[in-house]
């Protein structure tokens, strides 16, 4: 028969060692009777729990919390319908060792629990994994390794409050979460602990989620096989479906903490709302990791997508904005039907952006990861990366090494890469740093971004700062301008701008439909109704590496094009020593600054002037 523990009213029951080998299919400790009223503590300092084909223990109170204060050397189960299921218990259970398996439910089940409970075996499970469940003021701790493959029912699910730790030491200990149709991991409404919550691989193949964290806190990390490389040892999630919000391969929704994603693929289907989604818009400071990450869409003309493969939020104003740091290197980006990357902050939020050695219709690099990586022109995104601010955001980013290949203005694009500002307040920015990137593949007509799409679109906001480095990139094969810098805000914009393009080679302009106004390189603060706007920019230079090198067919007489029209304020360009309204001499500077590339300036009436280097 079962072993049946009583809990007698505020009694305690003590066994000094507990151990408990029933017959097959018998359960181990039971305790689901309380005689009295307030259940007595149960207390255990060592034992052994082993069934088969049965729960191993199975402690539940229907009232007030069950007491417990137990340690057990091991717990085993072979079956029964959970392993372990523990309902409304407190205190503590250690479990020291032991194995699990065979369940026809989920393996490890916890619900309306405030104890801290320890579990140092392995789990296997082939049905419903692991269920975790309305645990408020309760911690569960899971280190002794799990492989879970669970079909269409969910993998790992974390909801409604407590705190949960889960730890591997990817060699003898890994923890693996498999399913097809059902969310592969959820953790809602739940805490994650110090000690963090650590996969090896998270896999799912259908349904709205592969992994959802939503008003969660603490740090998931998705280790992969440790390198980091694009190998895709960190899991597949593919074949996500639905048009909701959030219907997407992660979804992460008003969470803090840190989150690392390493070598996974990640893959929508047709009608998906959006690739990786990071919706911080209700507040949270959060940090995202991603890895060695491959992300793929679809470009069908009847996309259900909102969003971008991978993309970035953060919201709210005051105490409650977002604060979001979004960290991805060694990425790879591949169809759909708007940007592969996006980045964008609004109210009070901050974000900091970097995006380092990606790819964006470029073919993976599954080893090392290199700068500009790429060899062939693999199923392109219609255009790359956004970074946008709007209202008192503050953004700073950092898009270094990378390749763009293959944006297209007839799928939407305006520009491969686009930095822009909305409606800014004054004390909002957008800086932040574009250097050693690859537009366009050498001798690839519309390979940097083809049908009236330009390479680089630098776009300020209506007020704030605004302050882009443009240092060292290689833009070519571009159907309209290489570099624009330029205010399309309106006539009442006020921004502020300290811009550097230094070293860039532009080249190789793709004149298929011998486009009209083809420049290398556009600064042009000013709009036709008029503005107020404070700008520095450094246009080349006469140092070594300083002059931005420009060839090829760009629009004769402005390969780079400077105008001031209808600014009420100077326009600086540093070092430059002529008349602020000749523009002759304006051409003549620049011109010198750039190996004597052809120049195109209006000064305005405030003209262009010279002065110390921009800040």
């Amino acid at each position: 028969a079962d072993f049946t523990i009583a809990s007698v009213d505020g009694q305690t029951v003590t066994f000094a060692d507990l151990d408990i080998t029933p017959d097959s299919r018998q359960k181990g400790a039971l305790s689901t009777l309380t005689v009295g009223g307030t259940p007595g503590t149960i207390t255990t300092t060592s034992g052994t729990i082993s069934t088969l084909l049965n729960t191993a223990v199975e402690l539940t109170s229907t009232g007030t919390d069950q007491p417990l204060a137990m340690v057990l050397t091991s717990v085993s189960s072979t079956g029964g319908v959970n392993n372990v299921l523990l309902t409304n218990v407190g205190g503590s259970l250690n479990m020291q060792a032991g194995a699990l398996s065979g369940s026809s439910a989920a393996a490890f089940n916890v619900s309306g629990s405030t104890a801290t409970v320890t579990y140092a075996g392995s789990i296997t499970n082939t049905t419903a994994g692991i269920s975790l469940t309305s645990n408020t003021g309760g911690t569960i701790n899971l280190t002794g390794g799990m492989s879970l493959s669970t079909g269409a029912n969910p993998a790992f699910t974390a909801t409604g409050g407590g705190t949960v730790n889960v730890t591997q030491n990817n060699t003898s200990i890994v923890n693996t979460l498999t399913t097809t149709t059902g969310r592969a991991l959820n953790v809602s409404s739940t805490a994650i602990g110090p000690s963090g919550m650590t996969f090896r691989s998270i896999s799912a193949n259908g349904g709205s989620n592969g992994i959802l964290l939503s008003s969660s806190s603490g740090n998931l990390t998705v280790e992969g096989d440790g390198t980091g490389h694009a190998n895709g040892s960190g899991g597949t999630i593919q074949g996500i479906t639905g048009g909701a919000v959030g219907n997407s391969p992660v979804y992460i929704l008003t969470s803090s903490g840190v989150i690392t994603l390493k070598s996974m693929n990640l893959a929508i289907t047709v009608n998906a709302y959006s690739g990786m989604l990071v919706d911080n818009n209700l507040g949270g400071a959060i940090t995202v990791n991603v890895t060695g990450c491959t992300f793929t869409g679809v470009q069908a003309a009847n996309v259900t997508q909102q969003k971008s493969l991978l993309q970035f939020e953060g919201g709210n104003t005051g105490a409650s904005a977002a604060n979001v740091t979004a960290n991805v290197q060694n990425s790879y980006f591949f169809d759909n039907r708007t940007y592969g990357v996006f980045a964008t902050a609004a109210g009070d939020s901050l974000m900091n952006f970097t995006l380092n050695q990606s790819g964006f219709g470029t073919n993976v690099n599954s080893g090392i990861p290199v700068n500009n990586p790429g060899t062939a022109i693999t199923n392109p995104p219609p255009f790359s990366v956004g970074v946008t601010n709007g209202s008192n955001a503050k953004v700073d980013y950092s898009i270094t090494n990378n390749t763009f290949w293959g944006a297209d203005g007839l799928k939407g694009a305006i520009y491969a890469v686009t930095i822009s500002g909305a409606v800014t307040t004054a004390t909002s920015h957008l800086n932040g740093t574009f250097s050693g990137n690859r537009i366009g593949m050498t001798g690839v007509t519309g390979s940097g971004c083809a049908n009236s799409c330009a390479g680089l679109g630098l776009l300020p906001g209506t007020a704030g700062a605004f302050n882009p480095i443009v240092t060292g990139n290689d833009i070519r094969q571009v159907n309209s301008l290489g570099i624009n810098f330029q205010n399309t805000v309106g006539p009442g914009a006020t921004f502020t701008s300290s811009a550097k393009f230094k070293g860039n080679t532009l080249a190789e302009p793709d004149t298929t439909g011998a486009p009209i106004f083809q420049r290398a390189l556009v600064v042009s603060p000013i709009n036709s109704g008029g503005a107020s706007t404070t700008v520095c920019a450094e246009i080349g230079g006469p140092g070594g590496g300083e002059p931005n090198v420009i060839s090829g067919g760009w629009q004769a007489g402005n390969f780079i094009r400077v105008s001031n029209l209808a600014n009420t304020i100077a326009l600086r360009l540093p070092g430059y020593v002529g008349l602020a309204t000749d523009a002759a001499a304006v051409n003549g500077f620049v011109s010198a600054n750039n190996g004597g590339a052809s120049t195109n300036s209006t000064t305005g009436v405030v003209g262009i002037l010279g002065g110390a280097p921009c800040p």
